[in-house]
């Protein structure tokens, strides 16, 4: 099996997370990483013991041993990154939210095209053994036809205007950190794009989104009903209902148990708790798709990404929110 090679654009936080799962990949490897720092980037490496950092962008995307890009900059820098690798010919993974919204999104995967090569937004829940399972559930019937997505994915941040969470420079809110994930997965398991989108936020003094209620209308009838936010700690969780049953999947985001309860009934039909992280799916597919030649991946395709955005360019309309690295409206 030819190994895929992969590089990091970016050394922080989110990055450090990923390399968590870097000794357990099969059919992949990471030769190198970036930053615009290049002793943070050396660093870095020394940590996670990869063989070669760089202290510039373009440095990493002209390295002749990397096959894929991982962009895990900030919200506002992922489509300038994920330009620069595609441009230079590399298949891009790009953290969540791929965009700050679908202009930008387009422009990527338009790149993508352009360049021939691979687009992946990193969605990890959607490669996760758990989510698989809720998805070969849902197509065996064991609830009967799906009728309605509850999720919810809130904590409690300490407010600081500087942290990425509350500054609007750094496309900060709990919409774009947290809410793409109840939105992405209602989107996943009902299978299409939302036919109607509402919501209402509170906006905090910075700028942003600080809690949030959504509620999305799907094609056949399907609706879901979504919370996200930075204000309160609540239970991450998300609650399936058809006609015939429930599916209730406790830190859907990350599954280890799935939960069928049928005729007052309930049972646990999933339970595999991870020693990582969990990134190693998302990683493992991605150089999966980069093997077979694949433009995206049929498990996050580019029709489910561009989805999410436009629901959340919508909901942002409608608040008012504007992050100041758009070219005026999202």
């Amino acid at each position: 099996m030819q190994t895929i090679r992969f590089g990091i654009l970016g050394a922080g936080a989110i990055a450090g997370r990923w390399m968590k799962d870097a000794h357990t990949l099969r059919g992949a490897r990471v030769t190198c990483v970036a930053s615009r720092n290049e002793a943070k980037a050396r660093a870095f490496a020394d940590a996670w013991g990869i063989p070669k950092a760089v202290g510039s962008y373009e440095d990493l995307v002209a390295s002749l041993d990397v096959d894929v890009v991982y962009v895990a900059t900030p919200h506002p820098l992922h489509r300038q990154h994920a330009l620069l690798a595609m441009r230079a010919g590399k298949h891009v993974l790009c953290e969540k939210p791929a965009a700050l919204n679908q202009r930008e999104l387009r422009d990527m995967l338009a790149c993508a095209q352009a360049n021939g090569v691979f687009f992946m937004e990193a969605m990890w829940t959607r490669f996760f053994p758990g989510t698989l399972r809720v998805k070969e559930l849902l197509a065996q019937g064991a609830i009967g036809r799906l009728c309605a997505v509850q999720a919810q994915f809130s904590f409690r941040a300490a407010y600081d205007p500087a942290n990425r969470l509350f500054a609007p420079g750094l496309g900060g809110g709990a919409l774009l950190d947290v809410g793409c994930y109840p939105i992405s997965y209602a989107v996943d398991m009902f299978g299409a794009a939302p036919a109607s989108v509402a919501g209402v936020a509170h906006i905090g003094p910075t700028g942003v989104d600080e809690q949030n209620a959504i509620s999305l209308r799907f094609p056949g009838g399907g609706v879901a009903s979504l919370v996200s936010g930075l204000a309160a700690d609540m239970p991450v969780v998300a609650a399936l209902y058809g006609e015939e049953g429930c599916l209730t999947v406790p830190d859907f985001y990350h599954p280890e148990r799935v939960l069928l309860t049928r005729a007052g009934h309930t049972e646990t039909v999933f339970d595999q708790p991870y020693e990582q992280e969990g990134f190693a799916f998302e990683v493992e597919h991605a150089a999966d798709c980069v093997r077979q030649g694949l433009a995206e991946s049929p498990r996050m395709p580019h029709s489910h990404s561009l989805a999410v955005m436009a629901a959340m360019d919508a909901l942002r309309a409608r608040w008012g929110l504007v992050y100041p690295t758009e070219d005026g409206h999202a």
